[in-house]
């Protein structure tokens, strides 16, 4: 007989669905949030004052798991390159062209560092939008009333 077995699932539904019968497929990590990280190792005072800063703020909202302590150097490291680049272009030597055909070196570090830090801060839920993605780690919360409502399903009156 020609063809295929059954007609199978679009990847996306698939994807979206699961496995029922393969729950070992699924890898669950049990990160657990952390009160307190110690900086690693490395990071400069320009790096470790960003750390002192941004550490408290993460562990506080408990979004802050051992994993992240990479993420979070990182994001200092990015945060001080930026402070140091922007403090190297207030000088009087800095020029934004250098000559008719390039621009200086300083603006395309700038750019790069930039990109890094936004992209290390949505992955920490720093900005707006990654924060509503970012739950906190842990056991759940109780819902609010609003919560509560929204969460009940609705009842047809016969």
């Amino acid at each position: 007989m020609k063809g295929g077995g059954k007609n199978q699932k679009p990847a996306a539904l698939r994807k979206l669905h699961g496995s029922r019968t393969r729950p070992h497929h699924r890898r669950v990590v049990d990160a657990l949030p952390v009160d307190a990280l110690e900086p690693p190792p490395g990071l400069t005072d320009d790096e470790l004052v960003f750390w002192r800063y941004y550490e408290p703020l993460l562990a506080a909202i408990k979004v802050l798991t051992a994993a992240d302590r990479d993420t979070l150097a990182h994001h200092c490291v990015g945060l001080a390159q930026v402070q140091a680049i922007r403090t190297a272009q207030r000088t009087a030597r800095y020029r934004r062209v250098i000559d008719h055909s390039r621009t200086n070196p300083l603006d395309a570090q700038l750019r790069h560092w930039l990109q890094l830090t936004r992209l290390s801060a949505a992955e920490l839920g720093l900005s707006p939008v990654s924060r509503a993605r970012v739950t906190p780690a842990g056991p759940t919360q109780e819902l609010d009333d609003l919560e509560k409502f929204i969460a009940t399903p609705i009842h047809r009156v016969k």
